[in-house]
């Protein structure tokens, strides 16, 4: 699933940066690919609803995510996978966006819900 997921982000992102008037393949690593990525990602999780901010640090951007209402109601075998799954869509995005971006993804199930974050700086 997460295979077949990676391979849709990479098809899906390039349409829908050019949408949204970002960049798209541009190969270089650098802070502001980090932080047009950054802008895209926030875009596709608000328009599913998702509850996302986005910081920037010195060396990176950071995109969090409070919650996961896409499985809100979803008795999940196993959440955690099934978010790792899901979260290679992101990380072929990132890669069409520009493969020379590193995305590290944390992510975090408790008492209170989802909690996830994405830090998008260069390699």
């Amino acid at each position: 699933l997460g295979r077949t997921a990676r391979l849709v982000g990479l098809q899906f992102h390039e349409e829908t940066a050019r949408d949204m008037d970002l960049p798209t393949d541009v190969e270089r690593g650098d802070r502001a690919s980090a932080r047009d990525f950054a802008r895209w990602l926030t875009a596709v999780l608000r328009a599913q609803g998702e509850d996302v901010a986005t910081q920037e640090s010195d060396d990176a951007v950071v995109v969090t995510q409070a919650g996961w209402r896409a499985v809100r109601e979803l008795a999940l075998a196993d959440p955690l996978k099934a978010f790792d799954a899901y979260n290679e869509l992101w990380l072929g995005a990132a890669a069409a966006h520009d493969r020379f971006l590193r995305v590290q993804t944390t992510r975090r199930l408790d008492d209170k819900g989802w909690h996830v974050a994405w830090t998008i700086s260069g390699r």
